[in-house]
């Protein structure tokens, strides 16, 4: 294909682009990533390099792992690189990891985790049995090749994309990189059709499975759904591209499960009462600014702590506002009204509410307690 056969693009082919366009979700990550032991033949290809990285080296049971990897054009110039034809350039098969939207054949980055300290021709030896089900869509496309950016992991796609016809497809801009989470691990032989948010019934069809067409990927990648939690012991990353490029880690689950605190609070929850009223008309006020921290007592693991919540809001002539209380403690409010600030100090009673009225303008205060509401 010519570069201007490539841009002269019919308008269809131009929504079909905007449809499958990516949504670019961060992963929200915990420490610096570490970058993992780069492997295969060459650690580079006509200038892409697969780029991946782990959170952490050491986990406890319960806790995730986070996963980065992204294809980067090492060049200081465009990149014009061609997709590989056959999958078996996949060192390891594993799960791909979902760059694009649905119904855009092949993504190129696949990545496994299992238990134990693997090399790399281990793991290739391991997956020469994964199953991997058949994948179609009713409307769908393929990718021929990547235009990257100097220096970048942001390539135009180039393909062609099938509805009613195939006509040439470009996807502009595409970030070629993903992170996610991962709460557990694999083992082989794999079935890749088992990773129930990663694989997503295509429906539209009659042909078996009833309803569906087969199935496809979920995007933004958010990690297919482990076989087994995360148990003490090592365990081994690896993330493939379909070039032939491999990056291995290893990492370490230790078996000391962080345990929730157990807390004692004073009492059943009751509440405080709050009204911010006028001195000569004792009606609610418009427009005062309350600032409420409640004070209180607890005990977690045997020793005494003291806690804090505050809360910030605008008098709209409620005459009371509910405010949380634990039979305990304290609340202290500042209240900005025309220009001034009052303070004042509102000590909470076991099983009973708390009514505290500030008039203003004169700051007066009045606290009762009453088994009722107030």
């Amino acid at each position: 294909m010519q570069k201007g056969q490539i841009i002269a693009i019919v308008v269809v082919v131009a929504i079909v682009a905007l449809a499958l366009g990516r949504q670019y979700v961060q992963f929200p990550i915990a420490s610096p990533f570490l970058i993992g032991e780069s492997l295969g033949s060459g650690s580079i290809y006509q200038g892409l390099e697969l780029m991946a990285s782990i959170n952490a080296t050491t986990i406890l049971v319960g806790q995730s792992l986070g996963i980065a990897v992204s294809l980067f054009n090492t060049l200081p110039v465009s990149n014009i690189v061609s997709s590989a034809s056959e999958l078996t350039s996949f060192k390891v098969t594993g799960f791909p990891i979902a760059m694009w939207s649905a119904c855009l054949f092949n993504d190129p980055v696949e990545f496994m985790v299992v238990k134990g300290n693997y090399s790399l021709l281990q793991l290739e030896d391991l997956s020469q049995n994964t199953s991997t089900p058949s994948i179609m869509c009713m409307e769908g496309g393929a990718v021929n090749h990547f235009i990257f950016n100097p220096r970048s992991d942001v390539a135009d796609v180039i393909g062609n994309f099938c509805m009613a016809e195939c006509s040439p497809m470009i996807l502009w801009s595409v970030y070629l990189a993903s992170d996610f989470a991962i709460k557990g691990y694999w083992g082989y032989p794999l079935n890749q059709s088992e990773a129930g948010d990663l694989y997503t019934p295509v429906g539209g069809c009659v042909s078996p499975p009833v309803g569906s067409c087969g199935y496809t990927f979920n995007y933004p990648e958010a990690s297919p759904i482990p076989q087994a939690q995360f148990t003490a012991g090592e365990y081994t990353v690896v993330v493939c591209d379909e070039w032939g490029q491999s990056v291995v880690f290893h990492f370490e689950v230790r078996g000391v499960a962080v345990s929730s605190p157990i807390c004692i609070y004073p009492g059943q929850s009751m509440r405080l009462n709050l009204s911010v009223r006028s001195d000569s008309t004792s009606a609610p006020i418009y427009g005062a600014n309350v600032t409420s921290a409640y004070n209180f007592h607890s005990s977690c693991n045997n020793e005494s702590e003291l806690g804090q919540t505050t809360q910030s809001f605008i008098t709209n002539g409620t005459e009371w506002y509910n405010l949380y209380g634990l039979n305990d403690g304290n609340y202290s409010f500042i209240i900005e009204y025309s220009g001034h600030t009052y303070n004042f100090v509102a000590q909470l009673r076991p099983s009973v509410y708390t009514c505290a009225i500030l008039f203003l303008p004169s700051g007066r205060s009045n606290v009762t307690f009453s088994l009722l509401a107030c």
